[in-house]
């Protein structure tokens, strides 16, 4: 079995390069999400078409087509003016997803169990590794990277192709804040619960790798609503207006 990561978890095409005409649709709401998630388009922040339609050398057209469908994954708020802003991370919006992803991740979890092989394993565990090692230096964005490739991972070895694309359309909405160098509450015990899981897999049992899962989860809640808190107060503390950033 050939295990590769999915786009999202591994490194994007650069957002300056060229764009592909006969791809333009997708590529351009690829390129604004990961934009959105790296920070480049800050939460709450104007978005110019203008400015991204000579950034990216397009009409207004495709660009405004691109918003709808971010507008769709609640990434972006359209405004009865035809502009647009990114949307804030919020602790509401946790609050009615979390249940969700959690019941596909659990679902992924344990088809995983039944699929995986030595390689998935090898490939998990280095990851899980890559997780340890940015835990120990307390990098935060290097480990919430490294664990989102790991579920992935487990998503690819589950082998539902349709589980996979809604996990990924809810768990953007998320709106993971990218914030650097914080000691996360809980960041520990779900070091040590991503330990577990792989244990599960290893042992192929279904069950734990079901119970893991879920208490995984509810320790990365905790990390998602630091981050979120965190984000939030960094907002209130900016007294000057952000310009727009495109």
């Amino acid at each position: 079995m050939t295990l590769t990561l999915r786009p999202s978890s591994i490194a994007r095409k650069s957002i300056e390069s060229p764009i592909a005409r006969r791809t333009l649709p997708d590529e351009l709401v690829g390129r604004l999400r990961d934009m959105i998630h790296s920070g480049q388009l800050r939460a709450g922040s104007r978005i110019s078409v203008i400015g991204l339609c000579r950034r990216f050398g397009v009409s207004r057209t495709p660009i405004r087509e691109a918003l709808k469908v971010l507008a769709v994954e609640g990434l972006v708020i359209l405004l009865p003016n035809r502009s647009a802003t990114v949307a804030r991370p919020s602790c509401e919006r946790i609050e009615e997803l979390i249940p969700i992803i959690s019941a596909l991740e659990v679902l992924a979890g344990e088809l995983a169990c039944a699929r995986v092989d030595d390689e998935g394993l090898r490939s998990l565990r280095l990851l899980h590794q890559r997780c340890v090692w940015c835990f120990e230096s307390r990098e935060v964005s290097p480990y919430m990277e490294a664990d989102t490739a790991l579920r992935d991972l487990i998503f690819q070895i589950a082998g539902n192709r349709k589980l996979a694309e809604i996990h990924d359309l809810l768990h953007a909405q998320l709106r993971l804040p990218m914030l650097a160098g914080n000691a996360l509450p809980e960041w520990s015990t779900a070091v040590e619960d991503q330990n577990r899981i792989l244990v599960a897999l290893e042992t192929k049992n279904a069950d734990m790798c079901s119970l893991v899962s879920r208490q995984y989860i509810r320790h990365r809640v905790a990390i998602l609503r630091a981050l979120i808190n965190a984000a939030t107060d960094q907002t209130k503390r900016r007294i000057r207006v952000v310009p727009d950033l495109v």
